[in-house]
C-alpha cells in the first residue's frame, strides 16, 4: 500500500488543478485589471468579430476606434508689485491672474481652450473662459475653426494670449487691450474662420485669415458668447506675406461691423446703431535675437444723423536679446475725433473725455528659465491731464 501512496496523490493533485484551471477560464474576466495588454502581439484574443453569429441574429457591431487624444494641461500666472506717482494707492502688489491652458490633438482635428481665473479692481475674482475653439485642418492652405478665438487682427492680438510670460512688456498695448480693459478693437470673435498659407516660391509665402461672428454688442466692453446682440455679424479679413527674409512679415486686416444702439440712460442720451470699419497694418520681423513690431488701424465710425468719426492708433515694440536679458522699448499713440467718439467715449466709458493718448514703456526682461521671467518696466502714461508714471515689477511664470 504505501508504495501506491504517492502515485495516488500526485494524480490526485493533477485532476484538482486541471478542474480549476478548466473553471478559471470558464469565468469571465472581472475589471480586467489582469486580462493580458491587449497591445501584446503574442496574446491571440478571441473577438466577436471571429465568432460566428446565428442566422438570425444581427451582424457584430465593429469595434470603436481607439481613442489616443492627449490632453495637454498648462498654468500661466503672474504677480506684480507697482508704484504710481499719482493716485489714491501709491503702491500695490497684485495676484491677479491665474490661466488654465488646455490643448488636445487627434489627427487633423485640434482643440484649444483658455479658462482664466481673474480679480477686477473691486477684488472680486471672477472665471471666464476667454477662447474654446475647435480646428480641422485639411491642408497647408485650408484650416476650418469654430467656437470663441482671439480675431486675427494685427500681430499682437492673436500672437499673444492671456499668459504674460510670453510677452516681452508687462501689459498688451492700450489699443489692443482686452474689450473689458478698454481695448478699442474687438480681441474675441464668437464664430467660425478660415486660413491657410500659400507658397510664393522665392517671393515666400502669403497667408489669410477669414472669419465670421457675433461681433460687438451694445455694451462694447462685453463679448457676446452666448447670443449675438444683432443679426448682422462682424467679418474680418487678413491678409501678410511672409516675405523671403526669414522673420519679416507685413499684413493687412479690413473689418466690418455694426454695432447695435442702446436706450437712453440717466447718465446718457440714446444711441443709435453704429456702422463700424477698421482698417489695419502690421509688419515684424523676429529673427537674429531682434524683437521688432509696429502696428496702426483706424476706427472709422458712421451713425444716423451724426457725422463720421475716426480714431487712430499706433504703436511700436523693439527689443534686442543679450544672452537672458532683453531691453525693451514700446511707444503708442492713440488720437480720438475733436467731436468724441460715439462708442468709445460716451459717458461712463473708459476713454470718456479723452482727446489723445501717449503711453511710453521701457524696461529689460530676464528670461531666467523657460518657465520664469522677470521683469522691471518704467512707464508715462499721458492722457487729458498731467502725465502718470509707473514702475512695475513683474514675475511671470508658466509650467
Amino acid at each position: 500500500m504505501p508504495r501506491l501512496v504517492a502515485p495516488a496523490v500526485a494524480l490526485a493533485v493533477g485532476a484538482v488543478l486541471s478542474l480549476a484551471t478548466t473553471g478559471a477560464l470558464a469565468q469571465p474576466l472581472g475589471d480586467g485589471s489582469e486580462a493580458t495588454d491587449p497591445d501584446d502581439s503574442t496574446t491571440t484574443a478571441v473577438t466577436p468579430a471571429t465568432v460566428s453569429a446565428p442566422p438570425d441574429s444581427s451582424p457584430p457591431e465593429p469595434a470603436p476606434m481607439p481613442d489616443t487624444s492627449l490632453v495637454g494641461i498648462k498654468i500661466y500666472g503672474d504677480t506684480l508689485f507697482q508704484a504710481v506717482n499719482h493716485g489714491a494707492v501709491k503702491t500695490t502688489f497684485a495676484a491677479a491672474q491665474l490661466d488654465l491652458f488646455l490643448t488636445a490633438d487627434v489627427g487633423k482635428l485640434g482643440f484649444l481652450s483658455e479658462i482664466v481665473f481673474e480679480a477686477h479692481e473691486g477684488n472680486t475674482t471672477v472665471l471666464d473662459v476667454e477662447r474654446a475653439q475647435v480646428t480641422y485642418l485639411i491642408d497647408n492652405w485650408l484650416r476650418l475653426r469654430a467656437g470663441r478665438s482671439h480675431t486675427a487682427f494685427g500681430y499682437y492680438n492673436d500672437a499673444y494670449h492671456h499668459g504674460n510670460i510670453f510677452e516681452l512688456t508687462t501689459q498688451r498695448p492700450l489699443g489692443v487691450g482686452f474689450e473689458d480693459q478698454g481695448g478699442l478693437l474687438s480681441a474675441h470673435l464668437v464664430g467660425c474662420g478660415a486660413d491657410g498659407t500659400f507658397d510664393l516660391g522665392k517671393a515666400g509665402s502669403l497667408r489669410y485669415d477669414a472669419e465670421i461672428g457675433n461681433g460687438r454688442l451694445a455694451d462694447v466692453s462685453a463679448v457676446a458668447s452666448a447670443k449675438a446682440g444683432k443679426t448682422e455679424k462682424m467679418a474680418n479679413v487678413r491678409l501678410r506675406w511672409l516675405t523671403p527674409l526669414d522673420g519679416l512679415a507685413i499684413g493687412i486686416n479690413g473689418v466690418y461691423d455694426l454695432v447695435p444702439g442702446k436706450e437712453a440712460t440717466q447718465t446718457a442720451p440714446d444711441r443709435p446703431k453704429v456702422v463700424e470699419g477698421i482698417g489695419g497694418i502690421h509688419a515684424y520681423y523676429l529673427e537674429h535675437k531682434v524683437h521688432l513690431l509696429a502696428e496702426s488701424f483706424l476706427i472709422h465710425h458712421e451713425a444716423p444723423g451724426q457725422a463720421a468719426t475716426n480714431t487712430l492708433g499706433a504703436f511700436a515694440e523693439l527689443g534686442y536679446t543679450f544672452g537672458q536679458f532683453t531691453p525693451y522699448v514700446r511707444p503708442e499713440y492713440i488720437r480720438f475725433p475733436r467731436g468724441g467718439d460715439p462708442i468709445f467715449q460716451e459717458p461712463g466709458a473708459f476713454w470718456e473725455g479723452t482727446t489723445s493718448a501717449f503711453d511710453l514703456r521701457f524696461g529689460v526682461r530676464w528670461l531666467a528659465s523657460p518657465q520664469l521671467a522677470l521683469k522691471l518696466e518704467g512707464e508715462r502714461f499721458v492722457r487729458g491731464g498731467g502725465p502718470q508714471e509707473i514702475i512695475t515689477t513683474k514675475l511671470a511664470f508658466g509650467f
